[in-house]
């Protein structure tokens, strides 16, 4: 059983008299010290159904000084930093359990409580623009789109998805990053997610390991309330998504003489020559009348007329042949719209629709490129994420500050057997020392246990 970065006997001590401490700072990289936060309330957690995967929400008391006040400054890259753990008999055992990107500071008056909202990384890639294109293994592809989105390059604490070939390579500047991602994952049944402290995870989707807790009741136990779930509300035997992205394609053309500035030319070229004819005709009556001939001071007149038109002529002339001599090809920009629909469903068993009452189908759209055969894929990694949640377990429990998404508990409510199931969600309550925690059964699950 690992309880990195706590003490591995802590969990022998969590049901006795073994204290809590949590404390919260602020930190950024141009502050020569963190400024300390006077904490109220709040809670912090992590889980698997959202992005960012860890959250927290706290109140505070407001800063007396205001130069203090105005550097919590969300816009600015302002980071909230986490310890919690242990009062040990033998001393303190805390770590740092979250390094989180100050979202939001709303502050109240005239209570003079500030409540402030810190996200995971994966808030940094939500709602990004990236264009590139990827070929070649899936998680050099998702770790280059990441980096793009992030804008610098992630530190990768675990990676174990095994080698696969993308199957789009193209990811557009008017889709969501994080939705890519997620349908690249989705497509493998793999995983990627930020720890909280910056530390990101490309994995399989998880399956049942050994326990790194126990929760029980009874004497030594850490197991203070339950809610045992069976529903068809969270619980879907099929799945469906629809893919709707904008394909844009380019093509340079070659124009086929481009007719209508060809003709631009011409008509600019015979204006010119006539122009010049007329002025030419114009001239020789000038020259052949005698100087002070009022006939010769009108046909003067026309001359400079006919001079200015002659000049427009050969101005509209050139810029024709400049703008013909350029006209040889262009590019041509074409968007289409694409949809496809993934689809999967149970097709036996007691929760295949003919014997479970009917279908209940999941729908969700994503704005990516994908293929059929991916968007397959897609769907059934959602349906067996589903299916597993037709029973769920809600567990209060005293803190367990190592407990995360996709580890394995096991659980003994006060009747039944012992269960052992995967975490879903952790919600720890940073004043209290308790913890609820969410369960469900493994993606490849077909079967739902039932029982209290």
């Amino acid at each position: 059983m690992s309880t990195s970065p706590y003490l591995p006997d802590s969990p022998a001590l969590l049901g006795y008299t073994l204290g809590q401490v949590v404390t919260v700072e602020a930190t950024h990289p141009t502050w020569a010290t963190p400024i300390p936060l006077e904490l109220e309330g709040g809670s912090l957690s992590w889980d698997e159904r959202r992005a960012p995967r860890c959250v927290l929400t706290m109140t505070a008391r407001v800063p007396s000084d205001q130069a203090t006040l105005d550097a919590l400054d969300p816009r600015t890259g302002v980071r909230l930093r986490v310890r919690a753990g242990y009062l040990r008999p033998d001393g303190p055992d805390v770590a740092v359990v979250a390094d989180l990107q100050l979202r939001d500071r709303r502050v109240s008056r005239p209570a003079d409580v500030m409540t402030l909202t810190g996200w995971g990384d994966e808030g940094i890639v939500l709602g990004n623009l990236v264009a590139t294109t990827v070929t070649g293994d899936l998680g050099d592809a998702v770790l280059k789109v990441l980096t793009l989105a992030l804008g610098y390059a992630p530190t990768v604490v675990e990676r174990t998805l095994r080698p696969l070939s993308v199957q789009t390579n193209a990811v557009l500047d008017t889709q969501d990053p994080w939705t890519q991602l997620e349908d690249w994952l989705d497509r493998a049944g793999a995983d990627l997610h930020d720890d909280g402290l910056r530390g990101w995870h490309l994995i399989d989707r998880p399956i049942l390991a050994a326990p790194v807790h126990e929760l029980v009741v009874g004497a030594g136990g850490t197991l203070t309330g339950a809610d045992t779930t069976l529903t068809r509300e969270g619980w879907h035997n099929a799945a469906s998504i629809v893919y709707r992205w904008t394909e844009v394609t380019t093509a340079v053309v070659t124009h086929e003489l481009d007719g209508g500035l060809l003709r631009s030319a011409n008509d600019a070229a015979k204006a010119e020559q006539a122009a010049y004819e007329k002025k030419t005709a114009t001239q020789a009556q000038y020259d052949a009348l005698p100087a002070g001939n009022i006939l010769k001071i009108i046909v003067g007149q026309r001359l400079e007329q006919e001079k200015a038109a002659y000049a427009a002529a050969t101005a509209a002339s050139d810029a024709a042949d400049a703008k013909y001599a350029g006209s040889g090809t262009s590019t041509v920009r074409t968007e289409t719209e694409r949809v496809i629909v993934g689809t999967a469903a149970v097709t036996s068993g007691p929760y295949a629709p003919a014997n479970a009452g009917g279908r209940r189908v999941f729908r969700e759209e994503r704005n990516v490129a994908t293929t059929q055969a991916a968007a397959d894929a897609a769907a059934a990694t959602l349906l067996g994420r589903r299916l597993a949640e037709g029973r769920t377990l809600d567990l209060e429990a005293i803190t367990a500050w190592w407990l995360r998404p996709g580890h394995t508990v096991g659980a003994r409510l006060p009747t039944g057997a012992r269960e052992e199931h995967l975490v879903v969600a952790m919600d720890a309550n940073l004043t209290t020392g308790r913890m609820r925690v969410a369960t469900r059964l493994p993606d490849t699950a077909t079967v739902i246990t039932p029982g209290a």
